[in-house]
């Protein structure tokens, strides 16, 4: 009866063991999502829920030593937050509302006295054929403040200008050439996001003058940056940023 016992057993076990062989289990695919950009003059913190979204941003200034929060809420039917809290060490907190288009294109960013519901000043978002064009801000009487004014191509924005209330230039930004890599820019959101699908390799500042930079990275096996070397082509300066992720 042991012996025909333990054949039987043997019997299930080889069973078993073939059934494994037969169906062997697949890796879970995990993606992966940035958590930290450490930056010489601040640090970019995002907090993700189960449903990975970020919950929470953190821009920690290390001079001064001041925190710009926000945290988001009211997740709409894209993904993207509909209110957030706003703090600024320092600062009143605000209440945000985002407003967005019927492809879920943010067109309106609202700040609003916590205590009294009262507008405190506002940005509008628009848009052409080629992507973003225009960012505007807005006192709470409807009186312009600065506008950003952007020009995009295959994906990625080539140009920033700002202009002050009187729409006069106070800088640009020209982008003129990029990687074919992936762009941190996707995990950031939307109302802080450059409108990057790449990596800049090269750019100009024009101030009262045009200083001209190149852009060096490292990437992980995704393709995402690890670390970004900036040079001034003036001066020969480099600054570094560095990139962290989870998979999840």
């Amino acid at each position: 009866m042991k012996a025909k016992i333990l054949a039987l057993l043997a019997l299930f076990l080889l069973s078993t063991a073939c059934r494994k062989e037969d169906d062997p289990q697949q890796p879970v695919q995990q993606n992966i999502y940035l958590t930290k950009l450490t930056a010489p003059s601040y640090i970019d913190s995002f907090a993700y829920d189960g449903n990975n979204r970020v919950v929470t941003f953190t821009r920690h200034y290390s001079a001064p030593n001041t925190d710009q929060v926000y945290s988001y809420s009211d997740f709409n039917s894209f993904g993207k937050p509909t209110k957030a809290t706003y703090t600024y060490t320092g600062s009143p907190n605000s209440n945000v509302v985002f407003t967005y288009d019927s492809s879920g294109r943010l067109t309106k960013e609202e700040y609003f006295n916590p205590t009294t519901n009262a507008l405190e000043n506002y940005y509008t978002y628009t848009y052409n054929s080629s992507g973003l064009d225009t960012i505007t801000e807005y006192s709470s009487a409807n009186v312009i403040g600065y506008k950003w004014v952007y020009t995009q191509s295959g994906g990625n924005t080539t140009s920033i200008t700002k202009y002050n209330s009187a729409n006069v230039q106070q800088y640009k930004n020209s982008y003129t050439s990029f990687d074919s890599k992936n762009s941190e820019d996707k995990f950031y959101p939307d109302h802080m996001k450059t409108h990057l699908t790449n990596n800049i390799t090269a750019y100009s500042f024009t101030m009262s003058s045009t200083t001209n930079y190149t852009v060096a990275y490292d990437y992980n096996p995704e393709n995402f940056p690890t670390k970004k070397t900036t040079t001034n082509l003036t001066t020969n300066n480099t600054t570094v940023v560095t990139y962290d992720y989870i998979k999840k």
